[in-house]
């Protein structure tokens, strides 16, 4: 069984914040590289953008 403090995960994320956004961020690229438009493609890049995990520099 899972031990103290570990949710598990979602198809390969863990779940916790930072890991649902490196899924979908991951997800919505993949989706981007498989969009018929150019718009679409823009659409789901900023949407992954969006869910990018915060990082400091």
């Amino acid at each position: 069984g899972a031990g103290a403090g570990q949710l598990g995960t979602l198809l390969g994320s863990p779940l916790d914040e930072e890991g649902l956004r490196f899924g979908l961020e991951r997800s919505y690229r993949l989706l981007a590289r498989l969009a018929q438009s150019g718009t679409e493609r823009i659409e789901l890049v900023e949407r992954a953008n969006r869910f990018r995990p915060r990082t400091w520099v």
